[in-house]
């Protein structure tokens, strides 16, 4: 993980190996953020807990997109990267719903739900490196 954010956080060159682990962080960061969701809408979960994790889990999602945004691809990974950073973005939105209303019960199952979605996209792209 140091290389990653040597190499990558320094707006180097970044490679199909390197964005495939960034991906994975947010395939990561959108299933724990899904579980946490349907832990609120079940009822079982404390609030403390879930703005904690969330904020956290929205700070790794960002962190990801700022390594990715400043690195640099070769033309066969740019549009590879260019939509993990987009689905970075949405999973810190949605895992920001989250932290925001951790009380919600009807709120968090559509939380869990979009966030199943954008961890689902995320294993498609990151596949199809």
């Amino acid at each position: 993980m140091i290389a990653l954010i040597g190499s990558v956080g320094c707006g180097g060159d970044i490679r199909s190996d390197e964005l495939s682990r960034s991906i994975d962080t947010l395939v990561s960061s959108a299933r724990e953020g899904a579980l946490i969701a349907q832990g609120v809408a079940d009822d079982g979960t404390k609030t403390t807990f879930v703005r904690v994790r969330a904020r956290e889990l929205t700070e790794a999602t960002d962190h990801e997109a700022e390594k990715l945004s400043d690195a640099s691809a070769d033309q066969a990974l740019e549009s590879d990267k260019k939509a993990a950073v987009a689905l970075s973005s949405q999973i810190s939105d949605v895992l920001g719903q989250l932290q925001v209303s951790p009380m919600d019960p009807v709120s968090a199952s559509k939380v869990a739900k979009h966030l199943e979605r954008l961890a689902d996209k995320s294993e498609k792209l990151q596949r199809d490196l």
